[in-house]
C-alpha cells in the first residue's frame, strides 16, 4: 500500500507540477508575444512620424513652390522681353533730354536667364552734362526706372566745362 500512496501522491504532486509549469511556459510565451508586439508598435509610431514629417515637409515645400511661381510669375512680368530693350536707348536718350543730359546707351553681350535666374544685357552708358546734380538725378532716375539697372562701375570725370560719366551695368530680362 505504500506504493500504491506513493504513486497516488506522486501523481498528486505531479499534475499541479505539469499545470503550473504550463501555466509559466505560457507566461513566458505571452511575455514574449508582448514584447514583439510593443517592438512593433514602436516600429509603427516612428514610422507614422517620419510620415507625416515628411507629408509636413511636402506640404512646406509645395506652398514654397506656389510661392515661388508666384513670385516668378511677377518678376517675370516686370522683366522686360530682350526684344523690347529695342526703343531703350531712345528712352534713356529722351530721359536725358528732359533733365539737361546728353545721354547714348551701348548694348553689349547678352546671357541667357535659367530656371531660376533672369538674363542680362551688358550696357555701356555716356551721359554729359554741365550740371552735376542733373547727372545724378538721371542716374536717379535710372535706378527708379521700370527697368531693373544693375551699375557695375560708375566713372565721372570733366570733359572741358561738361560733366561725363561712364556707367558699365546690366539690365536684367526675361
Amino acid at each position: 500500500m505504500t506504493s500504491f500512496f506513493k504513486t497516488k501522491i506522486s501523481l498528486s504532486l505531479l499534475y499541479p507540477s505539469l499545470i503550473a509549469l504550463f501555466l509559466i511556459l505560457c507566461f513566458f510565451f505571452l511575455v514574449i508575444l508582448t514584447r514583439n508586439s510593443v517592438k512593433n508598435i514602436s516600429l509603427l509610431k516612428d514610422a507614422l512620424a517620419a510620415r507625416k514629417s515628411d507629408n509636413q515637409s511636402f506640404l512646406l515645400l509645395t506652398a514654397s513652390k506656389d510661392a515661388a511661381a508666384l513670385t516668378s510669375s511677377r518678376l517675370g512680368s516686370i522683366l522686360p522681353i530682350t526684344d523690347n530693350l529695342i526703343k531703350l536707348p531712345q528712352d534713356i536718350k529722351a530721359l536725358g533730354a528732359t533733365l539737361g543730359v546728353n545721354a547714348a546707351l551701348i548694348f553689349g553681350n547678352e546671357r541667357e536667364g535659367k530656371a531660376a535666374e533672369p538674363g542680362s544685357i551688358i550696357f555701356t552708358l555716356i551721359a554729359e552734362s554741365s550740371d552735376p546734380q542733373a547727372l545724378l538725378a538721371f542716374l536717379h532716375k535710372l535706378e527708379t526706372s521700370r527697368y531693373l539697372i544693375h551699375f557695375d562701375k560708375v566713372n565721372r570725370g570733366k570733359n572741358g566745362i561738361n560733366y561725363k560719366i561712364i556707367v558699365n551695368g546690366q539690365i536684367y530680362t526675361q
